[in-house]
């Protein structure tokens, strides 16, 4: 079996921080070492995030086919 990872290139928590390239990359590190498969990122730029019960305050995003690019 293969397993894959959705990274966090989104931000749903204020109390997180702004979604980073830093950051990202760096889970995506990991998660190669780890021995995942493949790494995913959704193309949704504007998310809702108030009916998941979290700050219905925008967040911030990074662009899904950029992010794998650099990747």
């Amino acid at each position: 079996m293969r397993l894959g990872l959705a990274l966090p290139h989104y931000s749903s928590d204020p109390a997180d921080g702004a979604a980073t390239w830093e950051r990202v990359a760096r889970i995506a590190n990991v998660a190669e070492e780890s021995g995942f498969a493949s790494v995913w990122v959704s193309d949704h730029l504007f998310v809702d995030w108030g009916k998941y019960g979290a700050s219905a305050e925008p967040q911030g995003s990074l662009e899904c086919w950029t992010t794998l690019s650099a990747l």
